[in-house]
């Protein structure tokens, strides 16, 4: 079926009570429909909306709040995180927050569908979750049997229909393309744009297809400047290239300062000045709110006042409870419970906090109610930074092993603003703190200027830290003025150091100059060929050949690999083809079919024609298959997927699928489900269901169950099985001073004595080597596998390595190492 093309038209609902009328070029979304529009439109390259020409941006374009109420005609909606026309009313509809939309009287919350309603609307069609309830509801709603979900009638939304099945439901407003395997509404003209596979495209006679950008375009449409990625694409007659923002854009727009990321560039603009205090480039004359410092003593440097690791107005702040929507919450330095709808203090939202212990250092804080904590092992008694209760914490050594905020256990703290994992109320060594204002802020280190670095207070920078001649030490370094290179006193340094002849030559023996390569190089040995950079050169050495195409000098005999020739000469290359996200020419080769769920980003999965992305499940598909209803974590996504939202357990579900009753976490829940919930245990269960070990708070009650055992120095009812037991245990002292278990200190966790670790989950020689029997460590490819399963492609994770296994490709795309069809010739 042929595709009838024009400009994408779409309908952008206006915030009711709007002052002034939407500009009619904001229906365009993208920059080809703006450029089609015969009206007055242009296309904005830094905040990507279309607007009427001469007339200033709209309030949506602006994202962030600073950049909002720049605008006089803007102000900055914090319940609805947007942008509005100055003196605008939002509709309930709006409000995406339960707390939020309560807060106004005229709204209503439907908790099914996690909406917000006007009291003299209806409640959303969304909200009913089966058949018999969606029809119930008259001529408003429909139900769609296939995807499982009810939607209005009135309002249809086609691009929520994601099977041709749903689509065909509603044939005066929607039509499916099978091609594009879509659903769009009826009548309404699609645009180039929104093809996305090149055969279809092509096929088009009002479109063209660019392999560089993977792009389907109306001809009538010059490319973007915005689309041109590097000073050398950026060629369009209209457009120019910033230097310093990186960036291609439109010649009579200017950059805005906030696209400049340093000092340096920031200062190539006359119109913007850079702002220490928050790193940040700003308009020139630009005043910063209190809300944007993060650093306390820049905070209260600028006359505001610092509490609940938040930067406020003086006098601004109050108690966390009278905060009464998620962003005035976070925005008071509090944590907002979605659960309870409530805002309370961080560590009242602490997920380790005990129950009915004081959570946080600040408001409300009572000591005297603190318990005594007896720690076990090598853990001692510490209070948290941002805790009021001392609590058990692991040494530091330990506490730095573990490198993201998920795997930073209890007895630790994670600390956001130098990314890394610290014992309890303990500051970061010297050399993990990157910024002057933190490193200043702990007395045992220091700040050093001239190397820029943070270390500790009696220690002095390496000498190759200082690269300018004024702050190279002469107390244990010196300059070298040839070289232009601070170095250790008596150190002999490399000839790749001097960069002309004289300071080359000037050293004796040592060093070899060479005209033709414009080199310093040790005399003792051969220059590469691929050093030297010009045909004559080139053609002066013995063992080198110019190779004209890729311009490039290589050894005589050498095949030339693909990656040095550029992309005018790249096809023309036998088994080469150009990458133009990576911007390099690599070998042709086959590569086994890759499952379209390994693509975890959208780009990788669209370049694969058997695949399909999910935006909200976040998920890559074959076309006709649906990601699971677990990979949905919103109350739209899931039930516009065939799915069943559970608003009681927050998750989505297949609408098959059955619950067990320890699924339910709240009492109403689990009582309306037909469950038994035991209040002493805290737990939802059917008859004859006992409560996980781990559940039991007394001795007594443990040590009656012979399926549990009860630790008796961590005070804590345990799983009898130690493969669940020993996971409990979260520090090596506590997991050895357990019979039945051993710590793994590469992996950071305890395991039973006869368990094992999965290879692939292994990243150092020594953890592999304490599993013989399974696992094998690769010294040349740095990989732990097993060596029944052998060494895996997607193991690898170097570029260089991958290319050594003859049966394996780096596939540039995806930035995988894949296992190939037909093995390469490798030589080794």
């Amino acid at each position: 079926m042929m595709l009838k093309l024009a400009c994408v038209v779409l309908c952008v609902l206006a915030v009711k009570g709007a002052v002034a009328a939407e500009d009619p070029c904001l229906r365009h979304t993208s920059d080809q429909g703006c450029h089609l529009d015969k009206g007055d439109c242009v296309w904005d390259d830094f905040y990507h909306v279309c607007h009427t020409k001469g007339q200033p941006l709209p309030c949506k374009a602006h994202v962030e709040q600073h950049q909002c109420v720049k605008e006089p005609h803007c102000e900055y909606h914090g319940d609805i995180m947007r942008c509005i026309d100055k003196g605008a009313t939002v509709e309930c509809k709006d409000y995406v927050e339960e707390s939020t939309c309560r807060a106004h009287e005229d709204c209503r919350f439907e908790p099914r569908s996690y909406s917000c309603y006007h009291k003299d609307g209806h409640i959303p069609c969304i909200a009913y979750t089966d058949h018999d309830a969606c029809v119930a509801h008259g001529k408003d709603c429909a139900w769609a049997q296939t995807q499982f979900t009810c939607f209005e009638k009135n309002d249809v939304n086609c691009d929520t229909f994601y099977m041709k099945e749903s689509c065909e439901l509603v044939p005066d407003a929607c039509v499916w393309y099978e091609e594009l395997h879509q659903c769009k509404p009826k009548g309404e003209p699609l645009s180039c744009e929104t093809i996305y596979q090149q055969d279809v495209c092509q096929k088009e006679a009002n479109c063209e297809w660019l392999q560089e950008f993977h792009l389907c375009k109306h001809p009538a449409v010059p490319v973007a400047c915005w689309r041109y990625t590097d000073e050398k694409q950026c060629v369009n007659a209209d457009c120019e290239y910033n230097t310093h923002a990186h960036v291609c854009h439109r010649k009579d727009l200017s950059v805005p300062c906030h696209r400049f990321h340093d000092r340096t560039s920031c200062s190539s603009s006359d119109k913007c000045h850079f702002n220490e205090d928050i790193n940040v480039c700003l308009d020139a004359g630009e005043e910063v709110e209190c809300y944007r410092y993060f650093d306390e003593d820049a905070c209260v440097r600028n006359g505001c006042e610092y509490g609940g690791h938040a930067c406020h107005k003086k006098g601004s702040r109050k108690p966390c409870k009278e905060y009464t929507s998620p962003f005035s919450c976070h925005r008071g330095g509090c944590s907002f419970n979605f659960e309870k709808n409530e805002c309370m203090r961080h560590e009242e939202h602490d997920v380790h906090n005990d129950k009915g212990v004081p959570a946080a250092a600040g408001f409300d804080c009572d000591e005297s109610k603190c318990p005594e904590p007896n720690c076990p092992g090598d853990m001692t008694p510490a209070k948290p930074k941002n805790g009021c209760c001392l609590r058990c914490s692991s040494p530091q050594e330990e506490c730095l092993g573990y490198t993201e905020p998920q795997s930073c256990p209890t007895s630790c703290e994670w600390d956001h603003e130098n990314y890394v994992c610290l014992a309890l109320g303990r500051n970061p060594p010297c050399d993990r703190m990157f910024s002057p204002q933190a490193c200043r802020s702990d007395s045992t280190c220091h700040w050093h200027e001239g190397a820029h670095i943070c270390l500790d207070a009696d220690a002095k920078p390496p000498c190759e830290r200082f690269f300018e001649k004024e702050h190279c030490d002469p107390a244990y370094c010196e300059w070298d003025q040839y070289a232009n290179y601070c170095h250790k006193i008596g150190e002999v340094i490399g000839c790749n150091h001097y960069y002309e002849a004289e300071s080359c030559t000037g050293h004796g023996d040592r060093c070899q100059w060479s005209e033709d390569a414009l080199i310093c190089w040790p005399k003792n040995e051969t220059i590469p060929c691929d050093k030297f950079y010009t045909k004559d050169s080139c053609d002066k050495q013995d063992s080198c050949n110019f190779v004209e195409a890729a311009n490039a000098c290589l050894k005589k005999g050498e095949t030339p690999p693909c990656t040095v020739f550029p992309e005018h000469a790249c096809s023309a290359s036998d088994g080469c083809e150009w990458i133009p996200q990576s911007h390099l020419c690599v070998p042709i080769l086959d590569f086994e079919p890759f499952p379209c769920h390994e693509h975890f980003e959208r780009e990788p999965c669209l370049l694969d024609t058997d695949c399909t992305w999910h935006q909200e499940a976040m998920m890559c598909t074959q076309h006709a298959e649906r990601p699971p209803c677990g990979r949905y974590f919103s109350h739209n996504g899931c039930n516009s997927n065939g799915c069943r939202w559970m608003e009681e357990l927050y998750r989505c579900i297949s609408p098959e699928q059955k619950l067990n009753c320890s699924d339910f976490y709240e009492e109403v829940s689990c009582q309306e489900y037909g469950c038994t919930f035991d209040t002493e245990f805290m737990f939802c269960h059917g008859p004859g269901e006992m409560p996980d070990c781990d559940r039991l708070h007394r001795q007594s009650q443990c040590n009656e169950r012979e399926d549990c055992v009860f630790d008796e120095k961590n005070m804590i009812c345990l799983s009898a099985d130690p493969e669940i037991m020993c996971t409990h245990f979260h520090h090596h002292q506590s997991c050895e001073d357990n019979a039945e278990c051993r710590w793994i200190p590469g992996g950071h966790r305890c395991i039973s004595k006869e368990g094992k670790m999965p290879c692939a989950e292994i990243f150092d020689v020594d953890t592999c080597n304490i599993f013989p029997e399974s696992c094998l460590w690769s010294d040349s490819y740095h990989v732990c596998f097993d060596p029944a399963e052998g060494l895996k492609c997607e193991a690898i994770f170097e570029v260089a390595k991958c290319d050594q296994i003859p049966e394996c490709g780096w596939h540039h795309q995806t930035h995988r190492c894949r296992k190939l069809r037909t093995h390469k010739h490798t030589d080794l």
